[in-house]
């Protein structure tokens, strides 16, 4: 057996995996409470690309064309 860095780990023989509660101790980025360091980053970089891609599109996407009862001046109501 080896650790997560490749260093092989004396293991009596005939041993065998027990079920335990005990919280212990975890190395490096090997935890879970480094992956959210990762999901970070790639939510950051997500919404990077998302924005970069709106930039370039130059929000000519939503302008109404012209001529068009959208674009039309409200009409006032007269008694």
């Amino acid at each position: 057996m080896v650790d997560e860095n490749g260093a092989p780990i004396a293991v009596p023989e005939d041993s065998a995996l027990e079920v335990t509660d005990k919280i212990e101790e975890t190395i490096g980025a090997t935890g879970p409470t480094a992956w959210w360091r990762y999901g970070l980053l790639g939510l950051a970089s997500l919404v990077a690309i998302v924005l970069f891609g709106q930039l370039m599109i130059g929000g000519s996407v939503s302008d109404l064309p012209p001529d068009t009862p959208a674009t039309a001046p409200p009409q006032t109501i007269s008694k």
